[in-house]
């Protein structure tokens, strides 16, 4: 039977520079943790189609993207986001 064997790793010597990760790159190994599930509207066929409450302040909703948090998209882009767009914004 043969053996495994055993990797040897340097530890890192006095005055070298030990890489840390940035901020962003923490957070985004935090999220990993996590299963995102978005409040939708759906319609009768099961799509998730925009939430327009005319007493809603948002605006626009879709994937808990809205209009008023996000003036840069425009109403037509939020009602025709897709999950993969909502969650690059």
């Amino acid at each position: 039977m043969a053996r495994a064997k055993a990797r040897k790793t340097k530890a890192p010597q006095i005055g070298q520079a030990i890489p840390v990760p940035t901020e962003k790159q923490r957070f985004e190994d935090f999220l990993k943790g996590f299963t995102f599930k978005w409040e939708c509207v759906f319609d009768r066929q099961g799509r998730v189609i925009a939430e327009e409450d005319p007493d809603d302040p948002g605006g626009v909703t879709k994937y808990g993207i809205d209009k008023s948090a996000h003036p840069n998209l425009t109403s037509d882009h939020i009602r025709n986001m897709t999950e993969d767009e909502a969650v690059e914004v």
